[in-house]
């Protein structure tokens, strides 16, 4: 009985991580830039006074930060080993890259901005009010403001399928 009941969980549990929403946000007006998985983990850059750029990881319970352009220590030396020269194929890796892209839905695309030339300004302002009625929300400002804001969305399991596709 407590078997079953551990199955069931374990099987519940693997199901919500294949449907649980994947985010990537991108939002240059508030400095936020990261991956979420909802419930389970959030992975941000920021910026930091000493080390310039940080990751910071939260998981359920706990908060880790990484300093991925740290310096290392004199005593750690990379160990340099020889790989095997395998042809690659760019091709099929490139679709495969263009599925998993295709898997990911735009759920906010949001564009102001202003090229410091009115001229230019101009220009972009026919082309943006196009877009504006198919693609997203597309903005040409004379107010020297740049702002950008996308949002990306998929599911683990469309991921997944995007490389069975191929």
């Amino acid at each position: 009985m407590l078997w079953a009941i551990f199955g069931i969980l374990l099987l519940l549990f693997i199901l919500y991580l294949l449907f649980v929403p994947l985010d990537i946000v991108i939002n240059i007006a508030k400095n936020q830039y990261f991956v979420r998985i909802w419930g389970l983990a959030k992975v941000g850059i920021e910026g930091h006074e000493k080390e310039f750029l940080r990751i910071k990881l939260n998981t359920l319970f706990t908060r880790f930060y990484f300093y991925p352009l740290r310096k290392k220590k004199k005593g750690q030396k990379k160990k340099i080993e020889t790989k095997s020269r395998k042809k690659r194929n760019f091709k099929s890796n490139f679709k495969r890259g263009l599925q998993v892209i295709k898997s990911f839905k735009v759920k906010i695309l949001l564009l102001d901005i202003d090229t410091g030339n009115c001229i230019q300004n101009a220009k972009l302002y026919p082309a943006f009010a196009l877009l504006n009625h198919h693609v997203g929300t597309f903005k040409v400002n004379f107010e020297g403001r740049v702002n950008m804001v996308l949002h990306l969305q998929s599911r683990p399991i469309n991921i997944i399928k995007s490389f069975i596709n191929i």
